[in-house]
């Protein structure tokens, strides 16, 4: 800061207000570097202990109906019901989306395969619907 003069400079630089400025110079001259550092990340603390997060990952790691439920895809909405049920925290279906993402879990849909069709009329369903497509398109 010796450099570019005084607080209202570097507020300017950094895009921060010239009393956050002098309140971080009060701090680091009071204790150095080490009084500057957050002590905890800001934000609201975890409603879940980790030991319940931790639980929940494994939970969210089983299929749904080998914990009892009727349906077989972790989201959202039943992860929210899940920690309710099991920890009675409530959460929102957002929230608990990014819980999950927090937890190191993404967002995945099944591959549905259906194994009773026939490749070759899937093929053959595929040219004439691209036939049909073009010529519908050259008639417009």
């Amino acid at each position: 800061m010796m450099e570019l003069g005084n607080c209202t400079k570097v507020a300017e630089l950094i895009k921060k207000s010239r009393n956050t400025v002098q309140a971080w110079v009060k701090l680091f001259n009071e204790g150095g570097l080490e009084a500057i550092a957050p002590d905890s990340p800001p934000g609201r603390p975890s409603r879940l202990s980790d030991e319940q997060k931790e639980e929940l990952k494994t939970d969210v790691m089983t299929p749904p109906r080998e914990l009892g439920y009727d349906f077989s895809n972790w989201e959202g909405k039943s992860v929210a019901e899940h920690v309710h049920i099991k920890f009675g925290v409530s959460f929102t279906a957002r929230n608990a989306q990014k819980l999950l993402h927090a937890l190191g879990f993404t967002l995945q849909r099944p591959k549905y395969k259906f194994p009773k069709a026939d490749p070759e009329k899937q093929e053959e369903f595929i040219r004439d619907f691209k036939k049909n497509w073009i010529l519908l398109d050259q008639t417009t």
